[in-house]
């Protein structure tokens, strides 16, 4: 890249992103977005969805929620399980934590908890977030509903 942090650039796509995305539509504030949201698909798909398979193993999301505070902290907890032929089937989970900025309907979170980014946008009740990876589109999708 040339020479800028990566956040740094996402930080400012996302911002931009958000100028064109809301119209003439109302603005939101974090107190209307606040609450409970569950996971409805992952990368266009119902749940379970495959995430990840190889030779060896298939991993799946089978549930998550998003959680959104008027403070603008964030949760993301995501259940999986990754099967291993027909015989072994392991859970496991990745939440997320931090801080979220609003911006007309457009998201950006930034994790206080790992080394991810997440950008999304609000469309009434629906929450949709994708993981931001520097240098390629988003790998993971997701829709949340309240």
């Amino acid at each position: 890249m040339n020479g800028r942090p990566f956040p740094t650039l996402l930080l400012v796509a996302a911002l931009g992103f958000s100028t064109g995305a809301c119209g003439g539509d109302e603005l939101i504030n974090p107190a209307d977005l606040a609450g409970s949201y569950a996971l409805l698909e992952v990368n266009g798909g119902q749940l379970p969805a495959v995430i990840a398979s190889d030779v060896e193993s298939v991993t799946r999301v089978v549930s998550g929620a998003l959680t959104l505070e008027e403070d603008r902290d964030y949760l993301i907890a995501i259940s999986l399980r990754t099967s291993f032929g027909d015989d072994i089937e392991l859970p496991g989970s990745f939440d997320d934590r931090g801080i979220y900025i609003l911006r007309d309907r457009s998201l950006f979170f930034a994790s206080t908890s790992a080394d991810t980014t997440w950008v999304g946008s609000v469309d009434g009740s629906t929450v949709a977030v994708a993981l931001a990876l520097e240098g390629g589109e988003p790998t993971l999708q997701l829709r949340f509903v309240r």
